[in-house]
Protein backbone atom coordinates (compact mmCIF):
# COMPACT_ATOMS: atom_id res chain seq x y z
CA UNK A 1 0.00 0.00 0.00
CA UNK A 2 1.12 3.48 -0.79
CA UNK A 3 1.89 6.05 1.41
CA UNK A 4 0.09 9.63 1.37
CA UNK A 5 2.71 12.31 1.96
CA UNK A 6 1.62 14.28 4.72
CA UNK A 7 0.41 17.94 4.15
CA UNK A 8 0.90 20.82 6.33
CA UNK A 9 -1.01 24.04 6.44
CA UNK A 10 0.48 26.58 9.02
CA UNK A 11 -2.54 28.58 10.23
CA UNK A 12 -0.28 31.56 11.89
CA UNK A 13 -1.64 34.11 9.94
CA UNK A 14 -5.27 33.32 10.80
CA UNK A 15 -4.99 31.91 14.07
CA UNK A 16 -2.13 34.46 15.91
CA UNK A 17 -3.97 37.20 15.10
CA UNK A 18 -6.90 35.57 16.84
CA UNK A 19 -5.79 33.98 20.09
CA UNK A 20 -2.05 34.18 20.25
CA UNK A 21 -1.58 37.84 20.44
CA UNK A 22 -5.43 38.51 21.40
CA UNK A 23 -6.74 39.94 18.53
CA UNK A 24 -4.22 42.56 17.91
CA UNK A 25 -1.86 41.08 15.57
CA UNK A 26 -1.58 44.05 12.63
CA UNK A 27 -1.30 43.27 8.82
CA UNK A 28 2.33 44.99 9.16
CA UNK A 29 3.20 42.98 11.57
CA UNK A 30 2.84 39.89 9.70
CA UNK A 31 4.74 41.03 6.52
CA UNK A 32 8.02 41.03 7.47
CA UNK A 33 7.86 37.38 7.71
CA UNK A 34 5.76 36.30 5.03
CA UNK A 35 7.96 36.02 2.47
CA UNK A 36 9.76 33.15 4.93
CA UNK A 37 6.70 31.37 5.66
CA UNK A 38 6.14 31.20 1.95
CA UNK A 39 9.52 29.36 1.17
CA UNK A 40 8.81 26.54 4.28
CA UNK A 41 7.34 24.06 1.91
CA UNK A 42 3.97 24.06 3.37
CA UNK A 43 1.03 22.77 1.45
CA UNK A 44 -0.88 26.17 2.20
CA UNK A 45 -1.43 28.99 4.66
CA UNK A 46 -4.26 29.55 6.41
CA UNK A 47 -5.09 33.15 6.21
CA UNK A 48 -8.61 33.77 6.64
CA UNK A 49 -11.33 32.22 8.74
CA UNK A 50 -12.56 32.29 12.04
CA UNK A 51 -13.35 36.06 13.42
CA UNK A 52 -10.35 37.23 11.51
CA UNK A 53 -12.98 39.29 9.35
CA UNK A 54 -14.54 40.55 12.33
CA UNK A 55 -11.24 41.62 14.20
CA UNK A 56 -9.84 43.38 11.03
CA UNK A 57 -12.53 45.74 11.56
CA UNK A 58 -13.55 46.00 14.92
CA UNK A 59 -10.58 45.95 16.81
CA UNK A 60 -7.96 46.75 14.03
CA UNK A 61 -9.45 49.42 11.97
CA UNK A 62 -8.09 47.20 8.76
CA UNK A 63 -9.44 46.31 5.67
CA UNK A 64 -9.53 42.49 5.36
CA UNK A 65 -9.92 42.09 2.00
CA UNK A 66 -6.66 44.47 1.75
CA UNK A 67 -4.67 42.20 4.20
CA UNK A 68 -5.48 39.06 1.75
CA UNK A 69 -4.06 41.19 -0.86
CA UNK A 70 -0.91 42.11 0.97
CA UNK A 71 -0.31 38.75 1.46
CA UNK A 72 -1.12 37.04 -2.08
CA UNK A 73 1.41 40.07 -3.05
CA UNK A 74 3.90 38.67 -1.09
CA UNK A 75 3.18 34.88 -1.00
CA UNK A 76 4.44 33.44 -4.58
CA UNK A 77 4.57 29.62 -4.15
CA UNK A 78 2.39 28.33 -1.27
CA UNK A 79 -1.57 29.10 -1.75
CA UNK A 80 -3.43 30.70 0.73
CA UNK A 81 -6.48 29.15 2.30
CA UNK A 82 -9.66 30.24 3.32
CA UNK A 83 -12.02 28.47 6.09
CA UNK A 84 -15.34 27.91 4.85
CA UNK A 85 -16.95 28.89 8.14
CA UNK A 86 -15.77 32.35 7.90
CA UNK A 87 -18.63 33.59 5.73
CA UNK A 88 -20.46 33.34 9.61
CA UNK A 89 -19.04 36.48 10.23
CA UNK A 90 -20.71 38.43 7.39
CA UNK A 91 -24.06 37.06 8.58
CA UNK A 92 -24.20 38.74 11.90
CA UNK A 93 -27.03 41.37 12.19
CA UNK A 94 -28.54 40.78 9.24
CA UNK A 95 -31.93 39.53 10.35
CA UNK A 96 -33.82 42.64 8.09
CA UNK A 97 -35.64 40.56 5.70
CA UNK A 98 -35.56 36.37 4.73
CA UNK A 99 -33.29 36.90 1.76
CA UNK A 100 -30.39 39.46 3.53
CA UNK A 101 -28.31 36.29 4.59
CA UNK A 102 -28.40 34.81 0.59
CA UNK A 103 -27.57 38.33 -0.46
CA UNK A 104 -24.52 38.82 2.40
CA UNK A 105 -23.11 35.58 1.71
CA UNK A 106 -23.44 35.63 -1.69
CA UNK A 107 -20.92 39.25 -1.67
CA UNK A 108 -18.87 37.58 0.66
CA UNK A 109 -17.86 35.03 -1.41
CA UNK A 110 -18.04 37.17 -4.29
CA UNK A 111 -15.51 39.55 -2.53
CA UNK A 112 -13.56 37.06 -0.95
CA UNK A 113 -12.87 34.98 -4.57
CA UNK A 114 -12.09 39.08 -6.34
CA UNK A 115 -9.51 39.38 -3.27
Amino acid sequence: MASKPVRITDTTFRDARQSLVATRMRTDTMLPTVERMDQVGFFSLEAWGGATFDVAIRFLNEDPWERIRQLKRHVKRTPLWRRNLSIRCCLTEFRAEPESPRKIIALCINDSTTS
